[in-house]
């Protein structure tokens, strides 16, 4: 697990199922925040994303690091939100 706190920077490489290879990006850990489940609120990391065609946030447990919410933009202007345990599960927004 990468040691996570305010302010860190990390240098991963990710695959792009859209050109079907690795590309490197950064997460930058943007902070922290509570975040609303179903078992109530949570406190987590804040991480950002930043890629050629998207800006994603993820947010992650600070105890487990589980993934609790993922915010995506695209170029475009799609936008998909994914709240894990909750009804909002995979809800792409146009």
């Amino acid at each position: 697990a990468l040691p996570l706190k305010e302010g860190a920077a990390f240098v991963i490489p990710l695959f792009d199922h859209q050109a079907y290879g690795i590309q490197v990006d950064t997460v930058v850990v943007a902070g922290s925040a509570q975040v609303e489940t179903a078992t109530g609120m949570v406190a987590a990391w804040k991480l950002e994303l930043t890629t050629a065609d998207r800006q994603a946030t993820y947010f992650m447990a600070k105890e487990g690091l589980r993934e609790l919410k993922v915010l995506v933009t695209w170029a475009g202007g799609a936008m998909r939100v994914s709240v894990l345990g909750s009804s909002m599960s995979s809800r792409r927004i146009m």
